[in-house]
């Protein structure tokens, strides 16, 4: 079954390739998992992980010596992974540490 998502972007996303860190609490202590970010915005960005985050759930990107802070929006399982796009809080979207692909 295909089903569309409705594009509901505000700002526009650039294609990326940058390996990040991503964090979360699972309830019990922090998670890590390696993570392929393929595009990037100001509000947000979307990045390919081996497992999967429910949405909702509050995270962070941390790359080199930066970390954004973000909240899953939605997830797709892909071919190599399962696909996750994360909307930036407050702080990250106005921080002068977005990468510079």
């Amino acid at each position: 079954m295909n089903t569309l998502m409705a594009e509901c972007r505000t700002q526009p996303r650039i294609t990326a390739c940058d390996l990040v860190m991503v964090g979360w609490h699972d309830g019990v202590g922090k998670l890590n998992q390696l993570g392929n970010v393929e595009d990037l915005s100001l509000g947000g960005m979307g990045i390919l992980v081996y497992d999967d985050l429910p949405v909702g759930t509050p995270l962070t990107v941390s790359y080199g010596y930066g970390e954004l802070g973000g909240i899953v929006r939605h997830s797709a399982t892909r071919d190599h992974g399962v696909f996750i796009g994360i909307e930036f809080d407050e702080v990250s979207r106005n921080s002068m540490l977005h990468f510079q692909p």
